[in-house]
């Protein structure tokens, strides 16, 4: 069975998740020997092996089909760079658990609703009581060129996967509402903008985490209102003093999107039906 290649889902050579997890796998490698990622390679091979082999059970169990889990992959290596839990290590392994068991439990018509990644993340650091958090900006080691350096590949890779415009509009949005922000809490735009998008966090959130194919729009337009959403709702509960506010704002803005997906067909559903009912008194 194992070398029965009609058993096994493997993704194509032009999926972009290739692109996607060498560019994760590459920063998490330099993270941990160059930077100062507080993470052991102990808890980082976890979250890794963890999310692909739920990964691999629950497609068998579902399809009874072998998969090539490179979804798992990339899952793993967004929580092994983002995810903070130094004082209680087991947090990864239910973070893992949380961030693929939702992509097979919460779904509509075949399709999970949150970025898995995300929603881990703001489950656990919702419920750890200060367990758990964001990956802190240390760990980037405050080198300009780390930050330059996700840039420019991070731009590369969102036009190769035709994901640009739903950045580009997040930003807008988000520096619009940092100089907001200043103005009227009277902050520095130094800390409202300047503080966050040097991180490697924020770079990371902006090309790995709303773009998720699965959860994120196709068509240019309506990437532009995704992200431009996503930074409204940041906007929002930073006015109010959330913690983490771009993760929530995330999770919030694909709850919405798929609540809408949920009422649109029930509706259409209905509407088919009550036609399907009059059609045999019209006749």
């Amino acid at each position: 069975m194992m070398f029965d290649r009609s058993r096994w889902i493997v993704p194509s050579r032009s999926d972009p998740r290739w692109l996607l997890a060498t560019f994760l796998g590459t920063y998490v490698v330099l993270g941990d020997l160059l930077l100062s990622f507080n993470r052991s390679p102990g808890q980082i091979v976890a979250a890794v092996v963890s999310c692909c082999a739920l990964d691999m059970l629950y497609t068998w169990v579902i399809a009874r089909k072998l998969l090539l889990p490179l979804s798992g992959v990339i899952s793993g290596l967004g929580l092994a760079i983002l995810f903070s839990a130094p004082g209680s290590p087991w947090l990864i392994l239910l973070a893992s658990w949380i961030a693929i068991s939702e992509k097979y439990l919460v779904t509509w018509r075949g399709h999970h609703l949150f970025n898995p990644t995300n929603l881990a993340m703001v489950v656990i650091v919702f419920v750890s009581g200060g367990q758990a958090a964001v990956a802190p900006a240390y760990q980037w080691g405050g080198y300009g060129w780390v930050s330059l350096t996700v840039l420019a590949l991070g731009l590369v890779v969102m036009w190769r996967v035709n994901k640009l415009p739903m950045v580009l509009s997040f930003w807008a949005v988000f520096v619009a509402g940092a100089f907001l922000r200043s103005y009227m809490v009277h902050v520095p735009v130094i800390i409202t903008l300047w503080a966050q998008v040097t991180s490697g966090a924020f770079m990371l959130y902006s090309f790995f985490m709303i773009t998720d194919p699965k959860t994120s729009p196709a068509s240019t337009g309506n990437m532009i209102i995704f992200g431009a959403a996503i930074g409204l709702a940041d906007l929002v509960l930073q006015l109010n003093t959330a913690v983490y506010s771009l993760f929530y704002a995330l999770a919030i803005i694909t709850a919405t999107r798929g609540l809408w997906f949920v009422a649109r067909d029930m509706s259409a559903a209905r509407h088919r039906k009550v036609q399907q009912v009059a059609a045999p008194v019209r006749s």
